[in-house]
């Protein structure tokens, strides 16, 4: 309907100077007023339908083009999300957000703008050449011989303008990338008092890429210019021109008005073709860029029907594993790494930082794959099962949670939609966070603000405990989860985990002697290795570095 709707716009422009040449011819030839005005509805009718046929032009090729950024935003979006986690180390998330905003808007103007823009200036670029042949041919072969020089001087503009287009885009993404960068680290920002600091350092990046944009707007100006100037330049040669043919008698100014009518047309299709190339180009950069994205290989299993998941005890095992971060090939975390989780233990992993205790968290979720060994849950390699099934065996929470712009009740449900209000709030009370949440505004449903700003850091773990209770999984794991909670809180939350021993295997990261103390083995590691393991009592006995990590809590500062 849209190509339908092109063609219908693009054939009423080109019969335009003809109904304009029939009400010249009429004018000339009667006074009678009855004829000059069928001429003049003429002439209005094809008018009206042009307009009506550009109008619903582009409304549709509008509609397709947002429908097309929608679906292709949508399907990019989708495929990130299930990319392993190492894509994101190597690029950047500004970059990630310019190619879904940016790049994608860029389809819309293809399909909205630059290919219409195209087939229109084709189908006037050949109907008028045609019809001004059928006028006439001498003038016809001026405008031949004088077209190409015309279009070369057009192509070595457009480069220039293509040139810059791609620099004044660069220096955008890394404005996002700014941008972004500031936002999410705004509470680091005021604490350092570095608003100062980032605002200078954004005006330098905005005045950088405004330079890139007033190069790219004198140079889009000039192709403007030189366009203009050369197809008007051409219609008043056709002019002059057919001016003299009418002279000599050979021609009328009717047939002179249509032929320049045409060749007007003509010398903008031209234009609108060479200009298209270059944007078809840039386009072709951006649907490249986003390309790369869906071609990137998601998260999968390595077998082509992955294992299912049936329900077992929680038993797992890391069998002589090693592992370094993709983007750190060189520096092993992990060396010949083994160990067993029995169902039901409670065994809390110490440590220095960098010794691999959160690494050996991200290997048992599956956010990375070891480079050698391999880890078990329930007798089963976690390469061979679908990596969303295993994860829905795993409830984590982490240190510094991470808290969504919805309620209350929509961050506890986060991954347990099917759960009842009864539910929700029975794991609030377990996670010690039902007492704050009723006293919030409009209780569980209060909105939370953007990453839980309006809670403190020890409401927001409580509140992450919730959403890890409220899922019935097999795996809990704790990454120094009760950190930011009072002596009282945590001795309550204690007494919720040791309730989860009975049905859960429990894995937690800690510093802190009192949670340490609750777990059946302790596992002291250090640069990726196992140094001691035992029960705390033993270990304080047969492990050096272990009883220096637990005297280092209660050493006063010098």
């Amino acid at each position: 309907m849209a190509l339908a709707a092109l063609l219908v716009s693009s054939g009423s422009l080109l019969a335009l100077p003809k109904a304009l040449g029939y009400f010249i011819d009429t004018l000339a030839a009667t006074d009678r007023q009855a004829s000059l005005q069928s001429a003049f509805f003429l002439l209005l009718t094809v008018i009206g339908l042009y307009a009506a046929a550009v109008a619903l032009r582009m409304y549709l090729l509008s509609w397709l083009g947002e429908r097309l950024v929608a679906d292709v935003r949508r399907r990019v979006f989708r495929h990130l999300l299930r990319l392993p986690l190492a894509f994101f180390d190597t690029h950047p998330t500004g970059d990630l957000l310019s190619r879904l905003t940016s790049d994608a808007a860029l389809l819309e103007t293809l399909v909205g703008i630059v290919l219409p823009i195209g087939l229109r200036s084709l189908i006037q670029l050949v109907g008028a050449l045609f019809l001004m042949a059928w006028l006439d041919w001498r003038l016809t072969a001026v405008f031949v011989a004088v077209v190409p020089l015309l279009l070369v001087i057009a192509v070595f503009f457009g480069r220039q303008v293509r040139r810059t287009a791609v620099a004044a885009r660069e220096e955008e993404a890394r404005l996002v990338m700014r941008i972004e960068s500031s936002l999410n680290a705004l509470s680091t920002v005021k604490s350092f008092a570095a608003e100062s600091s980032e605002a200078g350092q954004f005006d330098r990046n905005s005045e950088i890429s405004f330079v890139s944009a007033e190069r790219l707007m004198r140079a889009k100006s000039l192709l403007v210019f030189v366009l203009f100037t050369l197809s008007l330049s051409l219609a008043a040669t056709m002019l002059y021109a057919g001016g003299l043919l009418v002279l000599e008698r050979q021609t009328s100014w009717s047939v002179v008005a249509q032929f320049v009518m045409y060749a007007a047309f003509a010398a903008f299709g031209c234009a609108g073709l060479s200009e298209i190339f270059g944007e078809i180009r840039k386009t072709a950069g951006a649907a490249e860029r986003l390309l790369a994205i869906l071609q990137q290989p998601p998260e999968s299993s390595r077998q082509l029907q992955p294992l299912p998941v049936r329900p077992g005890p929680g038993a797992v095992r890391f069998a002589q594993v090693n592992f370094a971060y993709p983007g750190r090939p060189q520096q092993s975390v992990l060396e010949d790494f083994s160990l067993e989780l029995r169902p039901g233990e409670t065994l809390a992993l110490v440590g220095p930082s960098g010794s691999g205790k959160t690494t050996i968290l991200r290997l048992l979720l599956r956010l990375y794959d070891p480079q050698a060994g391999a880890i078990f849950l329930d007798g089963v390699d976690l390469r061979d099962m679908d990596p969303q099934e295993l994860r829905r065996q795993i409830a984590v929470v982490s240190q510094e949670p991470f808290i969504f712009s919805g309620t209350a009740r929509d961050n506890i449900r986060y991954g347990a939609a099917a759960a009842t209000e009864g539910q929700i709030v029975e794991a609030a009370r377990r996670a010690q966070a039902d007492e704050f949440i009723s006293r919030l505004p409009t209780g569980y449903d209060t909105p939370l603000g953007d990453k839980g700003q309006q809670l403190s850091t020890g409401q927001r773990q409580r509140l992450a405990i919730a959403r890890a209770l409220l899922r019935q999984t097999r795996l809990l794991i704790l990454d120094e989860a009760t950190s930011a909670l009072d002596s009282e809180n945590e001795m309550l939350l204690r007494q919720t985990f040791a309730q989860q021993r009975k049905n859960r295997t429990l894995l937690i990261v800690a510093h802190r002697l009192a949670t340490v103390q609750t777990a059946d083995r302790v596992v002291v590691l250090d640069h990726g290795r196992i140094q001691g393991e035992g029960p705390h009592a033993r270990l304080l006995e047969t492990c050096p570095r272990y009883a220096r990590l637990i005297a280092l809590e209660f050493e006063p500062p010098s």
